[in-house]
C-alpha cells in the first residue's frame, strides 16, 4: 500500500520548529569539534565572518562567545555580501571556511567562492585568507565533501553550464569542484 501524498499532513509544530536563534541568522552552519568539546556556528552576516561557540548546540548563539575571523574590506578582492559560510576540519587537522562574496565594490557585484584557513587546530585561533579557486565564474553557497583520503571538494552553485573540472565532461554542472588536500 502506498501513502497518499496529496492529503494534508498534520504534525506537531513544537516537534519540528525550534527557535534557538535569538536574532536573524540566515544560512546557519553548525559543526562539533571533539578536541575542544565546542559546537561552532557560522551564518551569513554581510561583511564579516564571525564564529560562535558553545559547549551546548542549543546555546551556540546565546553564550556571547564569538570571534570575528575575517572582515571584507576589499583586500583579496572580497567586498562584502559574504554568504553561507561552512567550516570543515581538513586532513591536516586545520580548519577551513568555504564561503562566497561580492568581488566588486559595487552592490550586486559578481559573487565568487573563497577560502580561509586556520593557522592552528583551534577554530578560535588565528585565520588567514587562502584564496579563490582558479575557475573565475559566478559561484555561491559552497558545501564541502570530504573524501575518505581527506581530500576536501568544494561544490558551489554556479549558473555556468560548461563542463566541470571534476571530470564530468559533457554533463555541464550544477556546481563546480575545487579539491584541496
Amino acid at each position: 500500500q502506498t501513502a497518499d501524498t496529496t492529503a494534508p499532513v498534520e504534525y506537531n509544530k513544537e516537534q519540528f520548529c525550534s527557535n534557538i536563534w535569538p536574532f536573524d541568522a540566515p544560512d546557519p552552519f553548525i559543526t562539533y569539534d571533539s578536541e575542544t568539546g565546542y559546537y561552532y556556528c557560522l551564518f551569513t552576516q554581510g561583511n564579516r565572518l564571525e564564529i560562535y561557540r558553545s559547549k551546548h548546540a542549543a546555546d551556540v548563539l546565546m553564550d556571547d562567545d564569538s570571534k570575528i575571523v575575517y572582515e571584507a574590506t576589499g583586500a583579496n578582492v572580497v567586498w562584502g555580501d559574504i554568504w553561507a559560510p561552512e567550516m570543515h576540519r581538513g586532513a591536516d587537522g586545520l580548519w577551513y571556511i568555504y564561503t562566497s562574496s561580492r568581488i566588486k565594490k559595487e552592490a550586486g557585484g559578481e559573487k565568487r567562492v573563497f577560502v580561509l584557513g586556520s593557522l592552528t587546530s583551534d577554530p578560535f585561533g588565528e585565520w588567514e585568507f587562502k584564496g579563490r579557486p582558479a575557475y573565475d565564474i559566478f559561484s555561491i553557497d559552497p558545501t564541502v565533501y570530504t573524501a575518505p583520503d581527506g581530500t576536501q571538494v568544494s561544490i558551489p552553485y554556479t549558473s555556468d553550464t560548461t563542463p566541470s573540472p571534476c571530470g564530468r565532461d559533457g554533463e555541464g554542472s550544477a556546481g563546480v569542484c575545487w579539491g584541496r588536500r
